[in-house]
């Protein structure tokens, strides 16, 4: 009977900890992927009865009943056709489905296509209007022969920003010759700035008319800038060496035997002002600039004077991720507050900015019985608006009966009893009496006996393990963890190989050797360049053959990104290339 009673608590326990578990893990999951629907040009300027590809594309998610705009202005020569991928990022799949039509614009001005439509588990997602303009090519000028035939822009989305206010700067090339890759030469220090590289961003080849003449552009780089402090800032010149190819490419047996001619290009300076944020901000106000977010949990509306309630707040916005604390606001009396802690913190990319994700958690304590009202707030600075933002939950009504008072002086040290008494005394005063147990003697009995001593070892080896793997650096489990990483991408780069999917092969290894090179060594993504790793390689002591092996990988990667590469046998020895550097790199 003693057995008996005690698997049934163990039983009671575990379904207990899955209760609590599923709704983490099931939130978890839903947060690892965002369905959206947008609309996506190869141009932002064309001449009339030139041809415009339009894709518009539905990310993780099943559509149907797809319905296209009108095109007003446009002839449709072909489409819609249909593209489909798959991309798998950090064991995070993501999906693609496309519609693309190839138009013909018939008439000058500033053409609007309209919003399409799909129907996504039962609702209906719409995509925003796109606007291109159509010019004549003759007053446009376009035969001017004055105008650069490559140079670089720095084009940031705003130059009037607020303190915390997310900056998109874009460089982007504008060329009418082909670029096979660029190195960057020189780049801001982004005084007054907290900057990070957005690595994730869709950027397409596209042409614009600049000063008459009609370009290939595409961004090449694009940076996050948060001001600091307000004032004029300017952002320094970016310098990178182009490298253009000339020559006929149907005419070389490889892509890489073309001429290179490399070409100084750099940035004018760009001015920024940054205003401080307007006086008079809500007692709720914690530093959140930007766009955001924020929903409200209690833990529980019907307690004790012996119980603790729990507060969520989840604050998502592209404001400064630094600047964003937990949002204070008044309490009913009769209540004790603790600090509130981080309960979680990520940080991602979505639509080509970062985005910060932050989980306040606050604990109250009732004092004395009733009925009270809590009415959280979590307040921001609205770029768009120019104003702030309040953001309200529904007032949660919190009842509260009077307890024992027998878990006081502390709630920390109740639950450290609760888990001391999982543990209770033996019973000495027990009698067994032959003939009463129907398992004695059985097999199942040595079972039901030692699987409860074999979960509890097992439980307190995986606690040990977990303790010594909480107490490692975390930057050195990176390291270790770089080459698992790495393997990953070029397996998923060997997928795209066999899929033909040329760009989307060499963009994976450029990932793999990027990450796993800029983790093994401790380079910050800020910092990056093939020049800079190259050093870091020799100075780790890695072999000159694999760091030259290695630079002659990237330089394929860069141009067959650019200009495109298709040829198998080339794809195949790059990514055995690519295996033998981080091989020769992990033997050092």
């Amino acid at each position: 009977m003693i057995i008996l009673s005690f698997i049934r608590q163990s039983f009671l326990r575990a379904a207990l900890i899955c209760a609590f578990a599923l709704p983490v893990f099931l939130y978890a999951q839903q947060g690892k992927q965002t369905s959206s629907f947008e609309v996506f040009a190869d141009a932002k300027q064309a001449l009339l009865r030139s041809y415009i590809e339009v894709t518009f594309v539905l990310r993780n998610a099943e559509g149907s009943d797809f319905r296209p705009p009108s095109f007003y202005g446009f002839t449709i020569v072909a489409g819609p056709s249909r593209s489909m991928s798959t991309t798998i990022v950090n064991g995070e799949m993501s999906t693609e489905a496309g519609y693309v039509y190839t138009l013909q614009p018939r008439q000058l001005g500033k053409l609007e296509i309209g919003s399409a439509s799909i129907r996504v588990n039962g609702r209906v997602l719409k995509s925003k209007p796109l606007s291109i303009e159509i010019l004549d090519a003759k007053k446009a000028g376009i035969a001017d022969a004055g105008a650069a035939s490559v140079f670089l822009r720095a084009e940031p989305n705003v130059t009037d920003a607020w303190i915390g206010q997310q900056i998109s700067l874009d460089y982007k090339i504008f060329t009418v010759e082909q670029v096979g890759s660029f190195n960057p030469i020189a780049e801001s220090d982004y005084r007054g700035f907290f900057a990070e590289e957005v690595r994730r961003f869709n950027a397409p080849l596209q042409r614009e008319i600049y000063k008459g003449k009609l370009y290939n552009t595409k961004v090449i780089r694009r940076m996050a800038l948060f001001p600091q402090q307000s004032g004029d800032f300017t952002i320094e010149p970016f310098e990178v060496q182009l490298h253009l190819l000339s020559g006929d490419e149907n005419n070389s047996s490889f892509f890489f035997n073309r001429q290179i001619k490399r070409v100084p290009a750099s940035t004018a300076p760009i001015s920024i002002k940054v205003k401080a944020l307007p006086a008079s901000a809500p007692a709720s106000f914690s530093g959140a600039v930007g766009r955001f977010s924020a929903t409200f949990g209690f833990s529980s509306q019907e307690l004790s004077t012996d119980d603790a309630l729990s507060l969520r707040i989840a604050v998502t916005g592209d404001g400064d991720p630094k600047r964003l604390q937990a949002p204070s606001f008044e309490i009913p009396e009769n209540f004790d507050a603790y600090p509130p802690k981080m309960a979680q913190e990520r940080y991602y990319e979505d639509n080509g900015r970062i985005i910060s994700e932050k989980i306040f958690e606050y604990l109250f304590v009732p004092q004395k019985a009733g009925t009270y009202v809590f009415n959280p707030a979590f307040s921001y600075f609205d770029t768009d608006s120019v104003k702030y933002v309040v953001l309200k939950g529904e007032p949660a009504t919190i009842h509260v009966t009077q307890g024992t008072q027998q878990q006081r002086p502390a709630i920390i040290e109740a639950q450290n009893q609760a888990k001391q008494q999982d543990i209770r005394p033996l019973k000495t005063n027990i009698a067994l009496q032959e003939g009463q147990s129907l398992l004695w003697g059985k097999p199942l009995l040595a079972v039901l006996v030692f699987l409860p001593v074999f979960s509890f070892g097992a439980a307190l080896v995986m606690k040990r393990r977990k303790k010594v793997l909480e107490n490692r650096d975390p930057l050195e489990l990176r390291r270790q963890r770089a080459q698992a990483v790495a393997m990953q991408r070029l397996a998923q780069a060997r997928n795209h190989l066999q899929l033909g999917q040329s760009r989307a092969f060499y963009d994976e290894i450029t990932k793999a050797l990027t990450e796993y090179v800029c983790t093994k060594l401790q380079i910050p993504l800020s910092a990056w360049s093939k020049d800079n790793a190259g050093r870091q390689m020799a100075n780790a002591g890695i072999a000159e053959t694999i760091i030259q092996q290695f630079s002659g990988i990237m330089q394929t990667c860069e141009m067959a990104l650019f200009a495109g590469m298709d040829n198998a046998a080339a794809m195949q020895d790059t990514i055995q290339k690519a295996e033998q550097v981080i091989i020769g790199i992990e033997e050092v």
